[in-house]
């Protein structure tokens, strides 16, 4: 039994050996088609430094019938194979129908391709200035205790990007005019108990206030730093910063409100403790009332009540003597 099993299976290896053989070194020829080979565009850079863009094309691709050896073809992909079409030779704005070209791959041959060309659309390529809407558009809140409240978020500026009113945008001219400005992209915060920073996208935006996407217009610094301040609020006096002499023995004032409230961060608040106006000219020369523009020169702190104006009246002391009447006639 065993005399007769020995022949069978060298028999069985010799056909297996003749067969691997065959498949490696003697296999036939065969053709095999790859779908969905994606077609790249080369020599951008090219057309960069001439100014020009492309604004269509980029997203095409093919099918691509190849020869070669049924034992390699079958170890191929649509991965393995790269088409391309060069726009290297572009100089103009226009529409161009470019050949599709395959790189070399050792074993195989192109045998077709189900297109043969991809038009592309070439413009010249510009950069516009457009402004960042200052409102961020986030949810979350504070979750501090009574009194705390979420600041006016901002853009924080950086060394690459100290100026936070504009950016510059890149692309096709024809593209490029579609967007009106960049705003953050809206913000999930959750909910917070101090003041935090965020990492942001800055996204477009056309006239009409609807989001304006395109791969082929770049931002110049899309990546912004939001920052979120936690602030709470306290009410505090407001007293006149005077320039000129006040003599206060013969001259009384009083403000109008006296005191106001403002808002900001903890940490800013604990080291204000008045809001002072200026208040040019000597003081007989103020007698009355007069109003004053009130301003906070600290930009961490806001005015929270919404004051704007206050009224200085100044007034004149009488003096003693002049406090009794003449009374008595010298005899």
């Amino acid at each position: 039994m065993t005399a007769k099993i020995i022949p069978v299976l060298l028999s069985v290896l010799c056909a297996l050996s003749l067969w691997l053989y065959v498949m490696s070194v003697e296999s036939p020829l065969d053709s095999d088609t790859f779908y969905d080979v994606k077609v790249e565009l080369r020599n951008e850079t090219v057309l960069q430094k001439n100014s020009l863009s492309v604004f269509s094309g980029q997203n095409a691709s093919v099918n691509v019938t190849v020869t070669g050896k049924k034992s390699l073809l079958n170890r191929l992909g649509s991965k393995d194979l790269v088409a391309y079409v060069d726009v290297g030779n572009i100089t103009e704005a226009g529409e161009y129908g470019l050949d599709i070209k395959l790189d070399p791959v050792d074993g195989v041959t192109l045998s077709g391709l189900s297109v043969n060309k991809v038009t592309v659309f070439v413009e010249s390529m510009v950069t516009k200035y457009v402004p960042i809407d200052a409102e961020i558009i986030y949810t979350g809140g504070v979750t501090s205790g009574f009194g705390y409240s979420m600041g006016t978020p901002s853009i924080l500026a950086t060394s690459s990007m100290p100026e936070i009113t504009t950016t510059a945008i890149s692309g096709p001219s024809s593209l490029v005019n579609n967007v009106d400005r960049a705003r953050v992209t809206p913000i999930e915060l959750g909910s917070i108990s101090s003041s935090v920073t965020y990492n942001a996208v800055l996204q477009m935006v056309d006239a009409n206030g609807q989001v304006y996407t395109s791969p082929y217009i770049t931002i110049a610094n899309p990546n912004v730093t939001v920052y979120f301040p936690v602030v709470t609020e306290k009410e505090v006096e407001v007293v006149p910063e005077f320039t000129g002499s006040f003599d206060k023995e013969e001259y009384s004032y009083s403000v109008t409100p006296a005191k106001v409230k403002i808002r900001g961060e903890e940490a800013a608040l604990s080291t204000a403790d008045h809001i002072t106006f200026i208040v040019d000219g000597k003081d007989a020369d103020l007698v009355g009332s007069k109003t004053y523009d009130l301003t906070v020169d600290n930009e961490k702190i806001e005015i929270a009540d919404g004051t704007e104006q206050v009224t200085l009246t100044v007034k004149k002391e009488e003096s003693k003597n002049d406090s009794h009447g003449s009374g008595e006639t010298k005899k």
